[in-house]
C-alpha cells in the first residue's frame, strides 16, 4: 500500500480516492469540521475513527491504527 495523498485538491474527491486506496476502511470529508474522517470496518476490540485536516496526514493515522491492530491480533484457535 502506498502512504502518497491522491492528488486531487477537492477534498470529496481525496475521500474517495483513500477509500479507494485502502480497503477496510470508509473515508470522509467532513466539511463542517473542514477534516478526513476515516473509520475501520473490521472487527476490533478498540474501532476508533481517526481524523486529520490533510490526506497525508489522514493516511499516516490509519497505517498506525492498522499496525496496532495487526499487533494485537490473535491466531485462530483450532
Amino acid at each position: 500500500m502506498t502512504s502518497e495523498a491522491p492528488r486531487s485538491t477537492d477534498p470529496d474527491d481525496l475521500a474517495r480516492a483513500l477509500q479507494a486506496s485502502r480497503p477496510g476502511w470508509v473515508v470522509l470529508w467532513r466539511p463542517w469540521a473542514r477534516s478526513f474522517w476515516a473509520f475501520p470496518c473490521w472487527i476490533t476490540d478498540d474501532p476508533r475513527p481517526v481524523e486529520a485536516r490533510r490526506a497525508g496526514d489522514l493516511l499516516s493515522l490509519m497505517a498506525e491504527t492498522e499496525a496496532a491492530d495487526a499487533a494485537h491480533r490473535r491466531e485462530p484457535v483450532g
